[in-house]
């Protein structure tokens, strides 16, 4: 479990060890948003990656912590959850794509 909220650095270290090795998941929403956007998986990980921090809040359905991940053209909203899959998986959490947008 890890423990919410979380710093920048820590957002990075985890994302960018999932990315490489982990699970990432896509919700339905974040994916209708990438096609109204003109956006792929691609340019939303490169966001993850290498993008800056745009906060934080508790604002999941169940309280669950998201993080926003920007460039100066993109924003993703990501959150990690627990892996029910394997005790030994990377971290022990997925990362979740809640939604993205081009800024415009």
């Amino acid at each position: 479990m890890l423990d919410e909220p979380l710093d920048h650095t820590t957002i990075r270290q985890i994302s960018r060890q999932i990315l490489r090795d982990g699970v990432v998941e896509w919700t339905s929403h974040a994916l209708d948003e990438m096609e109204d956007d003109n956006l792929d998986e691609l340019d939303c990980r490169n966001v993850i990656w290498a993008g800056e921090d745009g906060g934080c809040d508790a604002e999941g359905p169940r309280g669950e912590w998201r993080y926003r991940r920007r460039t100066p053209k993109i924003w993703v909203v990501i959150e990690f959850e627990p892996c029910q899959c394997d005790s030994a998986h990377v971290t022990g959490h997925h990362l979740i794509v809640v939604t993205a947008w081009r800024k415009t």
